[in-house]
């Protein structure tokens, strides 16, 4: 298994079951600039710090790893960048997960994978003009007449592009998108679910199709949806994931009056028919006062005052 592994370009750490250092592949010597026989044996967390933290470009990142790491979590697809032995900035995708071999149970497998575009003359226009080349320009600027655009993606997920009316909505940038991923444009309570069914996506090659609530500063809530497929080469392997955002935000909000709609008649239909049943004014109150709590969705709601001439009610209710 070691030899496979050396023969990888990625970057390989396996951690033993009390996060020391069992072993680092050639490429990791390489890209980070240690020897396994100097690596061999440290605690991940000074090993984290000694290798990794002098060369990383982003705050936070760091953190998360380490924790994934301590806590033996399993992570797949985090992006950072890095400051690469030949002085060249690279960005790389972080994974682990733990090994299920019964000769290594309870060892973690860590992978650093770059995924920096040298050799795509393609990729690199894009990413450092945010300009498709050739034919594929076409295609952009049509997707910009759509709100909220076009996006692409890495094999593994990471952002390529994303249309200028998405990152302004979310107030963001496409550096950001790259470095931290665009998870963090979902409202907070969303972004487990969004990011569970986006990795579920990248593990088996399945088609995006997913409803999205981006969050902006100011609070306001944005309906995405989101749809996507990868593009894949001659021999089947999945070379850039595509797709298109489309803003259905007033269509959400048009289906949630007509809910509300359809609720309050199907309340006033229910107050009818026990008013035909003869139920008396005291009973009948109560009944409204109960509807209304329900399509308040409160516990509690008193009658304060009838004003005659808005011949409307005053309530309170918790």
């Amino acid at each position: 298994m070691y030899r496979c592994l050396d023969e990888l370009d990625d970057a390989v750490i396996i951690l033993d079951r009390d996060n020391t250092i069992t072993w680092v592949n050639r490429s990791f010597q390489e890209m980070f600039e240690i020897n396994d026989d100097v690596a061999r044996g440290m605690e991940v967390s000074d090993f984290i710090a000694r290798c990794i933290v002098p060369l990383c470009k982003e705050d936070g990142v760091i953190d998360r790893v380490l924790e994934a790491l301590q806590n033996h979590q399993e992570v797949a697809h985090t992006a950072c960048r890095v400051q690469g032995a030949g002085g060249g900035e690279r960005c790389l995708i972080f994974s682990c997960r733990a090994m299920t071999d019964e000769a290594f149970t309870g060892m973690t497998l860590v992978r650093f994978r770059d995924i920096t575009p040298e050799h795509d003359e393609t990729m690199r226009n894009v990413l450092e003009t945010g300009v498709l080349p050739g034919p594929e320009s076409v295609y952009a600027s049509i997707g910009e007449t759509v709100p909220y655009g076009i996006w692409i993606c890495d094999p593994d997920g990471a952002v390529i592009y994303i249309s200028a009316s998405f990152l302004e909505l979310a107030e963001t940038t496409l550096e950001e998108c790259r470095c931290s991923g665009w998870i963090h444009c979902m409202s907070f309570e969303d972004a487990p679910d969004v990011l569970a069914d986006w990795n579920h996506c990248l593990d088996t090659g399945c088609r995006w199709d997913r409803e999205l609530r981006v969050k902006r500063p100011d609070g306001e809530i944005h309906t995405i949806l989101s749809r996507g497929e990868p593009l894949r080469d001659e021999y089947g392997r999945i070379t850039l994931w595509t797709g298109i955002n489309l803003d259905i935000t007033a269509r959400k909000q048009v289906e949630h009056l007509i809910t509300i709609r359809a609720a309050q008649q199907a309340a006033i239909a229910d107050l009818g028919r026990n008013a035909l049943a003869g139920v008396k004014p005291p009973e009948l109150m109560d009944i409204t006062v109960r509807t209304v709590a329900e399509h308040l969705g409160v516990e509690y709601v008193k009658v304060l005052q009838y004003i005659p001439d808005e011949n409307a009610f005053l309530l309170e209710a918790a």
